[in-house]
């Protein structure tokens, strides 16, 4: 009577702490594996926000970049304006200026004919 219960009373002992055993070995294999790979999800977060804070950075910078050669385009935008304005006030002035100047020299050319013909009738009337 007794021993057969006996028995199996320590088998059943045995299977319990045996699956006790593989229960909490495997329950700290997990563990292991959780903090492992929670360990990488935050080493991969580390890097996904240094990534994020690189990228603000360069947006930053273009951003910046972008708005030096705006204010540049504008400056050079008004000097031209600015340049083209005198050009064609200087040319509205030259194309006065030239009708003074053809004059002055038609002047000069027949100051200079006529000179010569006197110069000439000078030299005739004494040889």
């Amino acid at each position: 009577g007794i021993f057969p219960y006996v028995i199996t009373n320590i088998a059943v002992d045995e299977d319990m702490s045996r699956n006790s055993y593989s229960n909490l070995a495997q329950h700290e294999l997990m563990e292991a594996e959780n903090d492992r790979r929670s360990e990488a999800l935050r080493n991969k977060v580390s890097t996904l926000r240094n990534i994020a804070v690189d990228i603000r950075d360069d947006v930053d910078n273009q951003n910046q970049y972008i708005s030096d050669n705006s204010n540049l385009f504008e400056t050079a935008t008004a000097l031209m304006k600015g340049s083209f304005g005198r050009v064609q006030q200087m040319n509205k002035q030259t194309s006065q200026n030239c009708k003074i100047m053809c004059y002055f020299i038609l002047f000069a050319i027949i100051v200079f004919f006529i000179g010569y013909l006197l110069i000439g009738r000078l030299t005739r009337g004494q040889g």
